[in-house]
């Protein structure tokens, strides 16, 4: 894990800015009357927000065991407000709103 942490520039940072996003998510809610509905505004807002974590998996069926990185971010405070917006603005944004990988088949 270690290698893959330096491989691709991941630092540890002293602060949580958790709470620093969700004031800026709020704010924006408050100016966008005109995008989304204040009465949805309040249920794009997560109650009790989390950092996301990164947890990993090791493919141990490949050789040198590389790991596979997953990141929970259903706690972050952007995640209600990332599905309100793909789900009803996806026709007006024509690019894919996830990345995959490009060895990935569907």
């Amino acid at each position: 894990m270690y290698e893959f942490l330096q491989e691709n520039s991941i630092k540890q940072i002293n602060k949580d800015p958790t709470d620093k996003y969700q004031k800026q998510i709020h704010l924006v809610l408050q100016k966008s009357e005109n995008i989304i509905e204040k009465r949805v505004n309040k249920y794009l807002m997560n109650i009790k927000p989390k950092a996301p974590q990164l947890n990993v998996y090791i493919k141990t069926h490949k050789d040198n065991a590389p790991i596979r990185p997953v990141i929970n971010h259903t706690q972050a405070p952007s995640h209600k407000l990332a599905i309100h917006l793909n789900k009803n603005y996806e026709d007006y944004y024509p690019y894919p709103m996830h990345i995959m990988s490009p060895t990935h088949k569907k």
